[in-house]
C-alpha cells in the first residue's frame, strides 16, 4: 500500500491547510511589493533595475535551500533547460519587468488586478489545451473577476483609461499565467526550490541585459557648434582669426 493510500484523512486535511495558509502568505508578499516597487521607481530607479535586484535577492536567498534539494543532481538542470528557461525568461522576467511598466502608468491595484488576470489563462488554456472544462463555480468567479475590474478601470461611466499601463498589465498576466503553468507540470523532475533559484537567476540575467540595452546611448552625441574660424587638429579644436 502506498503513502497516498495510507493518508488519513486528518493528515490530507492538514496538508491542504498548510497549503492554503502559504498561498495567502505568498499572496500577501507579493500584493505588498506593488508598493515597494512603486517607490523605487518614484525614486528613479528604472524597471529592469528593480526586476534586477528583486531577482538577485531572491536568487541568494534560495541559494543553499536549493543546493540541499538538488542533493548534488545538477544534470537536472541540464536536461530540464528549456522549462528554466521558459520560467526564468518569461515567468519571472517577462511578468516582473511587465508589472512593473504598468504601475508606471496605472495605480498599483489596478496593475495586481490586471495581472491576476493571468488566473483566468490558466482556466482557459486548461480548457482549451486539455479539455478540463472548468465548474460552473469557477465560471462564476471569472465573471466576477472582469466585472470588478471594469469597475475598477471605470469603464461604464466612460472614464479615460491608460492603454499602455493595460497592456503592460495584460502582459504581467501572460506572464503569470506561465508561471503557473510550468510551476504545475509535473513532467519536471526539477525540485521546485531548485527551479525558482534557477528561474530567479535566468530572470536577473535577462532584465539586466534590458537594462543594458536602455542604457546604451543608440545616438551619437549631439555635434557642437563652433565658430567658422575653428578647425579640428589631431582631435583638439584650435581658433584661427580671420
Amino acid at each position: 500500500m502506498s503513502s497516498a493510500e495510507r493518508a488519513t484523512p486528518g493528515a490530507t486535511d492538514r496538508r491542504t491547510g498548510a497549503g492554503m495558509v502559504l498561498a495567502l502568505v505568498s499572496a500577501l508578499v507579493f500584493g505588498t511589493s506593488g508598493a515597494f516597487a512603486k517607490g523605487l521607481l518614484d525614486a528613479g530607479w528604472t524597471p529592469a533595475a528593480a526586476v534586477t535586484a528583486r531577482a538577485t535577492i531572491a536568487a541568494v536567498l534560495l541559494a543553499v535551500p536549493a543546493c540541499l534539494a538538488l542533493r548534488g543532481r545538477w544534470r537536472l538542470l541540464l536536461t530540464g533547460w528549456r522549462t528554466v528557461l521558459l520560467f526564468g525568461v518569461v515567468a519571472v522576467g517577462v511578468t516582473q519587468l511587465a508589472y512593473f511598466q504598468a504601475v508606471q502608468h496605472v495605480s498599483v491595484g489596478v496593475a495586481l488586478l490586471l495581472e491576476y488576470l493571468g488566473v483566468l489563462l490558466v482556466v482557459l488554456w486548461l480548457w482549451l489545451r486539455h479539455g478540463q472544462r472548468p465548474r460552473p463555480l469557477t465560471i462564476g468567479g471569472g465573471a466576477v473577476a472582469l466585472l470588478g475590474l471594469v469597475g475598477v478601470l471605470d469603464l461604464i461611466s466612460g472614464a479615460s483609461v491608460n492603454l499602455i499601463g493595460v497592456a503592460w498589465g495584460l502582459v504581467a498576466a501572460i506572464g503569470l499565467a506561465t508561471y503557473f503553468v510550468v510551476s504545475a507540470d509535473d513532467r519536471t523532475s526539477i525540485p521546485p526550490l531548485a527551479l525558482a533559484a534557477a528561474g530567479l537567476l535566468t530572470g536577473r540575467s535577462r532584465s539586466v541585459s534590458s537594462e543594458r540595452s536602455a542604457s546604451c546611448p543608440c545616438a551619437p552625441p549631439p555635434l557642437t557648434s563652433r565658430s567658422p574660424g575653428t578647425r579640428c587638429r589631431g582631435g583638439r579644436s584650435s581658433a584661427r582669426s580671420g
